[in-house]
């Protein structure tokens, strides 16, 4: 855990996958289920005292991202993916500025 950010959604360590999914499913690909990962940073925002309402909406807000893009792993997560995104949800470009820098 790096020593300038203590807590929030970037605080993941370093984890293991091997027991939470079947070993060929990972070497198929070698790349990190998005379900996986999103339910490793939630947990770890409950860790650090984030409110249920505020995970609730980053969880809401990411699984639209990944709905939209039809998103599997994370290293499918590409800066074009990004404003794939923003570009096709329908709210204001305040909301839209407001979740690209959160």
């Amino acid at each position: 855990m790096s020593k300038n950010r203590k807590h929030g959604v970037f605080s993941v360590g370093e984890v293991s996958i091997q027991s939470q999914f079947n070993s060929k499913e990972i070497s198929k690909k070698k790349w990190l289920p998005i379900s996986y990962c999103l339910e490793t940073v939630f947990k770890q925002m409950k860790v650090a005292g984030n409110r249920p309402r505020m995970i609730h909406s980053y969880e809401y807000i990411f699984k639209q991202f990944c709905s939209i893009n039809e998103i599997t792993f994370v290293e499918d997560i590409t800066i074009k993916s990004i404003y794939y995104y923003l570009e096709n949800i329908d709210v204001s470009d305040r909301t839209k500025k407001i979740r690209l820098n959160d």
